[in-house]
């Protein structure tokens, strides 16, 4: 071989060396590696153009719906071409690009707006920071009682008292139209009107919620300012819509707050617990007067009454309460539940009389045995205020110190099972100068009590705790419950939702100690009664808004008032049905 062809055999086997030496290769791998990345990075400036393109249309629409707002309706307006729209200052733009119309004016284009007939009538705009939704609600109930409270003659010593309640009556429980909705993203707003009478039946329809609420600062803190529910109680603050009962519990419905003109700022959020999404929530506020107040049943006070009586004795000051109430629920999931609650109330009643806040200087008067339809009042109490009569009080002159409510509630859920619970207490301090003066009955310290327990269980599988609301997607109704969740509606062919429940409830307004608990000595001669109820009752749920509901109502127990000593003993037997629709 020659020199040269040895020199170039040489030279192959270096390159070949070269070429299959894993550092080459793995060079080529890497430079191959760039070269593909490179390639998708091409092929995604395609798509950030389109995603320019995108977020200039998305700027452009939303200047158009600013400008379409600000629009006003005037000589130098100009309507755009077949849209019906007048905007300001300039015709309106033409429908957009790529629509061609035959023959006639193309339609406008979609609104920029939300709309659903989902149970109301509901508007959104697409940004969430508009809405306006009407809703309403009407209950036609139906009962009859085996005893309406017979009329009590009178003797020399007790005045006569008028007959209560019927023994069968059917009627419009309730009719309410509202307004809600939220406006400039941070307010959201409610008014309510009530068509039919309020439950002491002296204001013939009216306002019932009617507030704003302001929400800047959510999640942390919102704020309401307006008449709505005190935070007082987990079955007086749930709405009527979605309680399980016909009519509240006893003392839910008497030893707790009522609607209130007030201001209130609720928080809360995630809290630790033990299963779920645990939350807690705190909701307190300020509050006075009640368009709902008002009920001079006392003897010698005027047969009827109206709104005028919520002013207090000329000269006087309205009553005043400060209220608050926190829930915890360590356990929350779709299929189970474990909340706790208290609250605690308090009223410094000034001038106000037993008539014109009868739920706390008169309490029992406006009960109706948990079948407010058939209207039979078993219980109540003497003034408290150390008047003569409910509408006599005169300025300077009531006993009442000052009011404490105190409450205590528990719901535990496990799949279609649930149990309800809560303890409300009234404790009274009143002034011993003022009830010796007036020779007034009853002491300085005056305490009434009651309970309820109810359980319930959906037949057809439905969860109670999936319904809970939670701040902050509930800020005005933290800690209660919303509609069901109907597994087969019958609107999709199924059989709706079935529910069947039991409930015992007690008041106690015989004063003595918290509870069942007597004192010790002679007893205060301020007799409320006392009455055991126990409740056991059937709902069908047919679709999201309509609810049929029976109770069936045995008074097991009562202890007659100071002044119808014939009522005492007497067990009415109710029976009470609902038809109700709500949107």
């Amino acid at each position: 071989m020659k020199l040269g062809d040895k020199n170039n055999a040489l030279a192959a086997i270096v390159v070949v060396a070269f070429a299959t030496h894993p550092g080459t290769a793995r060079a080529e791998d890497i430079a191959a590696e760039i070269h593909l990345l490179k390639e998708q990075v091409n092929q995604l400036e395609p798509l950030k153009e389109r995603l320019k393109q995108l977020e200039a249309e998305v700027a452009k629409e939303k200047r158009e719906r600013k400008e379409a707002r600000g629009g006003v309706r005037n000589a130098a307006a100009q309507p755009g071409p077949g849209t019906g729209f007048v905007c300001k200052g300039a015709a309106c733009p033409p429908p957009p690009p790529g629509i061609v119309c035959k023959d006639a004016p193309c339609p406008p284009p979609p609104l920029p707006v939300f709309v659903s007939f989902t149970n109301g009538l509901k508007v959104e705009s697409l940004d969430q920071d508009f809405s306006f939704r009407i809703g309403g609600r009407l209950y036609v109930d139906g009962g009859v009682s085996s005893k309406p409270a017979p009329v009590f003659l009178g003797t020399k010593a007790l005045p006569a008292v008028p007959a209560s309640g019927f023994s069968n009556q059917v009627g419009i429980r309730q009719a309410r139209l509202q307004v809600e909705g939220t406006a400039f993203k941070f307010w959201d707003y409610k008014l309510q009107y009530d068509f039919t009478g309020s439950p002491n039946d002296l204001i013939v329809g009216g306002i019932r919620d009617a507030y704003i609420g302001f929400r800047y600062f959510a999640p942390w803190v919102d704020f309401q300012l307006g008449n709505f529910y005190e935070p007082s109680s987990l079955d007086r603050s749930n709405t009527n819509n979605y309680r399980d009962f016909i009519e509240r519990a006893l003392p839910a419905d008497l030893l707790a707050g009522n609607r209130h003109i007030g201001f209130a700022a609720i928080t809360g959020g995630a809290a630790p617990g033990l299963l779920g999404n645990s939350n807690w929530s705190f909701k307190s506020g300020i509050f006075t007067t009640s368009v709902e107040d008002g009920n001079p049943s006392a003897v010698g006070a005027p047969a009827a009454g109206s709104s005028s009586l919520l002013n207090p004795v000329p000269g006087g000051h309205q009553y005043w309460e400060a209220v608050g109430r926190l829930t915890y629920a360590p356990i929350l999931t779709e299929e189970s539940l474990l909340h706790f609650g208290g609250s605690v109330r308090y009223q410094d009643p000034n001038d106000a009389t037993a008539a014109s806040d009868d739920r706390v200087l008169q309490p029992g008067s406006t009960l109706k045995t948990e079948a407010n339809i058939l209207g039979t009042n078993l219980l109540g109490t003497q003034p408290l205020t150390c008047a003569a009569s409910a509408a006599t009080q005169l300025v300077g002159e009531n006993c009442v110190k000052d009011f404490w409510d105190f409450g205590a509630e528990a719901v535990a859920a496990y799949g279609p099972f649930s149990v309800q619970a809560e303890y409300l207490a009234t404790h009274y301090n009143r002034s011993a100068a003022l009830v010796e003066e007036l020779k007034a009955p009853g002491g300085t310290s005056v305490n009434f009590s009651g309970y309820y327990v109810y359980a319930t269980w959906y037949l057809t599988g439905e969860s109670r705790a999936q319904s809970y609301r939670t701040y902050p997607g509930t800020y005005n109704f933290p800690g209660t419950f919303d509609q069901i969740k109907i597994i087969n509606p019958v609107s999709a062919g199924g059989i709706g939702a079935w529910e069947v429940l039991a409930r015992l409830s007690e008041i106690n307004l015989n004063p003595g100690g918290f509870l069942v608990l007597q004192p010790v000595g002679v007893p205060s001669n301020i007799q409320g009664g006392r009455e055991t109820d126990i409740t056991v009752g059937l709902n069908w749920y047919p679709d999201i808004g309509i609810r049929f509901m029976a109770n069936w109502v045995d008074v097991l127990q009562l202890a007659a008032p100071w002044n119808r000593p014939n009522i005492n003993g007497i067990h009415p037997q109710i029976f009470e049905m609902r038809a109700q629709v709500n949107w």
